[in-house]
């Protein structure tokens, strides 16, 4: 049964939760007539549409459902029978709940009255004094009113949101914890594979919000087509629901919205999940590849292992496990992939990796700010050699951009925290040195100034040398627009020749010459010295961390 819904034994499919029975018994008309709820404790969330007087024997003939019916009994019959088949009328129009007024007519509640409710579970009000039904008919519609005036207000805030977001181009995960926010309730959003894109968990913990999640939504996909309309399933082994709608675009369906559990207000969370499916829709079709969330979900589940953005273990190996990312069980390696030119394109080297390396659960990433790096994920079956992998994945990378490669390999790791803290590591590496082959493979272990730098990269007293060695130099640059700092890094990386620092500035030797003489006067040192060569290599790899 859908959540917000009467639960009376004919509700109508057409009302909408507006106002709740516990709302009306807390209006002051009520509390001032003394009323109580005689039966139907367990449906204070029962929905209110309408009030409606209720003093004649056609009255149930004449309600469309979900109405608060008030009555003196005066009408109603003058035999048990008569009155028994009155209430059984009310219940059977769908009526959401029955308000007495004793005094005129009873003194108390008649037995046959009573048992009615019970029956065909109709809630049961009574007022000990005097009350006014106008006055009672008057402050229902009011509120009602008011929670329509509520509900549309709140709707154009949701359109105007979304829109917003679009409008300025905002990545998917924004538009995720949005609608979070929004519903009030945790978000999955996934692919047609059932494969996790992103979620926003609220308070919950990624791993138990995304326990078994590819399996049960396989599952409830099965149970019926993909919902064009908001529709709600069960999970039955947490026993909470989940709504979702499908997200189409073009007549192809993308993927699938949910949201979790119950809410306040279901005409408001369906017109959230509407939109916001509606917004991921227009998104995607302006993405460089409208068909596929692969890049999304891959760079977010790099992302998450980087940041350190899960709770537990259970969480990090879930989270990897409903991307597509077999984390439990197998052999766990990060790498980071170089190029010495070529801006390096992930969804192109995917395309390319998937034939060859079979078994082998791939994560690519492009890193941050660093066009020709990228960060990779892999998993493998126990027994499969990590060298002969890992240099495919070299070779694959030189024969698609040419000229010169490295790939940095951390050791196998042991589950997803330790990979979580090599792939960290290896973003934190800065340039590295390409060797005399075209492809070049180095162990993350063999970079320990790097490792050393990354672990002393917060200190003060490193951050007061990088200040005191270099801020000549970035003052002028900050200043100028020139770039010496960059200049500088290229000289100490080729200390024994001023014409490979030249070609990889694209500059001219005498070009070259003119800024290391104006970095020299802004440093007051001599380039030419090992010492300064080397206080100045430390303070830019600092500096490159700093950033």
């Amino acid at each position: 049964m859908p959540l917000n819904t009467p639960a009376g034994p004919h509700p109508d499919p057409g009302i909408q939760a507006v106002l709740k029975l516990g709302d009306v018994l807390a209006l002051p008309e009520l509390l001032d007539a003394g009323a109580e709820l005689l039966v139907g404790h367990h449906q204070l969330g029962r929905s209110i549409r309408w009030a409606h007087v209720a003093d004649s024997r056609r009255v149930g003939q004449l309600l469309r459902g979900g109405e608060l019916l008030l009555s003196t009994g005066s009408g109603w019959g003058a035999t048990p029978a008569e009155r028994a088949e009155q209430v059984a009328s009310f219940a059977a129009a769908g009526a959401a709940a029955l308000l007495v007024e004793l005094g005129l007519t009873w003194t108390e509640i008649p037995e046959e009255v009573v048992a009615q409710c019970r029956k065909h579970e109709l809630p049961l009000l009574v007022a000990h004094r005097e009350l006014r039904f106008v006055a009672v008919t008057e402050a229902v519609h009011l509120k009602i009113l008011e929670r329509q005036v509520e509900e549309i207000t709140m709707m154009n805030s949701v359109v105007e949101t979304m829109s917003a977001l679009l409008y300025n181009g905002a990545p998917t995960e924004q538009i995720i914890t949005q609608a979070g926010r929004l519903l009030q309730a945790p978000v999955v959003l996934e692919d047609p594979s059932h494969a996790v894109v992103c979620y926003a968990e609220g308070h919950h913990l990624p791993s138990k919000l995304l326990a078994g999640w590819r399996e049960k939504s396989a599952t409830w996909a099965r149970e019926g087509q993909a919902p064009v309309n908001p529709r709600q399933v069960v999970d039955l082994v947490a026993q909470v629901p989940w709504t979702f709608i499908d997200i189409r675009a073009r007549g192809t369906s993308l993927g699938r919205l949910f949201y979790r559990g119950g809410v306040d207000n279901e005409r408001i969370a369906h017109h959230i999940l509407r939109h916001t499916a509606m917004t991921l829709a227009v998104q995607r079709l302006s993405s460089r590849n409208p068909n596929s969330w692969v890049e999304l979900i891959e760079r977010n589940a790099v992302q998450r292992l980087v940041g350190t953005r899960f709770n537990t273990v259970e969480d990090a190996e879930e989270v990897l496990e409903v991307s597509g990312f077999r984390a439990r069980g197998r052999v766990l390696i990060g790498c980071e992939l170089f190029h010495d030119s070529a801006a390096l394109d992930s969804h192109q080297l995917r395309e390319l990796l998937r034939p060859s390396l079979g078994k082998v659960d791939v994560l690519l990433s492009p890193t941050p700010g660093q066009s020709r790096r990228l960060t990779a994920a892999l998993s493998l079956p126990t027994g499969m050699n990590v060298h002969q992998v890992v240099r495919q994945l070299g070779e694959v990378l030189l024969k698609t951009y040419g000229s010169a490669v490295v790939v940095v390999v951390s050791e196998p790791c042991d589950g997803a925290v330790e990979l979580a803290i090599s792939l960290r590591e290896l973003r934190e590496l800065g340039e590295v040195s390409y060797g005399p082959g075209p492809l070049r493979m180095v162990a993350l272990a063999e970079t320990p100034m790097a490792g050393l730098l990354n672990q002393l990269r917060d200190d003060v007293r490193v951050q007061g040398f990088v200040s005191l060695m270099l801020d000549p130099l970035l003052l002028h640059d900050a200043a100028h627009g020139t770039d010496l700092l960059e200049t500088l890094r290229m000289v100490l990386e080729h200390p024994a020749s001023r014409s490979a620092a030249a070609q990889k500035l694209h500059l001219s030797r005498t070009a070259l010459y003119a800024r290391i003489s104006k970095i020299e006067t802004l440093l007051e040192v001599d380039l030419g010295e090992g010492d300064t060569q080397f206080a100045l290599g430390l303070a830019v790899r600092a500096h490159r961390r700093e950033r």
